[in-house]
């Protein structure tokens, strides 16, 4: 006896809501093409949305950046912001904007920070090289300054402990402002020129075009990246 359920057992309503999901990109037209509320069709496709999927996620370094396109021969996506990555398709997920933080006992800058206190102070970067910046650093050496980098992270999630009782500067995600705060030490400011936006995007390698397992990835970046910006809003 085969230890497979047959077919006539197969709940094939379920196709039908995963195939509207997969056009549609969005719970909510899903719902209306099906004429469902949003509940009757997050109900109907909860579990049955691949409930054995794991993720691994692994923090970018420059050298995958720069080997972009082999590398996603053998990863399913890259996340990251617009203007490292070019000839792959991609999808744009959720938008953001820069802050600078600073010791909350840094005596060197007053409430606000100035372009002088940009030159003249020690910062925290994220990686330095010809390949891996961020724009808003890229924009501080573009204002004719070349900011004096005391110490490089690899993370944004670790720059605020080695901002913290110092005179430091380092720029994070305005969408990360809490969590440097609730770290303790430091203090979220505005930068003092006028920041490029951060457009972040889902990068992926062109043969998983129309793979229907891809296909429903990046559906779910998306549904997640529209939670995040209704989380903000």
């Amino acid at each position: 006896m085969s230890d497979q359920a047959p077919l006539s057992r197969l709940d094939l309503n379920l196709l039908v809501s995963l195939d509207a999901l997969l056009t549609e990109r969005s719970v909510t037209r899903a719902a209306e093409r099906l004429h469902l509320s949003q509940p009757a069709l997050s109900a109907s496709l909860a579990a049955e949305r691949a409930p054995g999927v794991r993720f691994r996620f692994i923090l970018h370094n420059p050298q995958i950046v720069e080997d972009a396109v082999n590398r996603l021969r053998g990863a399913d996506a890259l996340l990251m912001p617009h203007g490292f990555l070019t000839d792959l398709p991609f999808t744009d997920l959720w938008n953001d904007s820069w802050v600078i933080i600073a010791s909350e006992d840094n005596a060197a800058i007053g409430e606000g920070v100035t372009l002088e206190d940009v030159a003249r102070l020690p910062w925290v970067f994220t990686y330095q090289s010809r390949s891996a910046f961020t724009s808003a650093t890229r924009q501080i050496q573009q204002l004719g300054i070349e900011p004096r980098v005391e110490t490089v992270v690899e993370s944004f999630l670790v720059m605020p402990m080695f901002i913290a009782g110092t005179n430091r500067l380092g720029l994070i995600q305005a969408g990360l402002a809490e969590y440097a705060r609730n770290a303790g030490g430091v203090r979220v400011l505005e930068p003092p020129f006028d920041a490029t936006p951060i457009h972040n995007a889902m990068w992926w390698h062109p043969v998983h075009r129309r793979d229907p397992e891809h296909v429903w990835l990046r559906t779910l970046a998306v549904e997640a990246a529209s939670d995040l910006h209704d989380q903000a809003a």
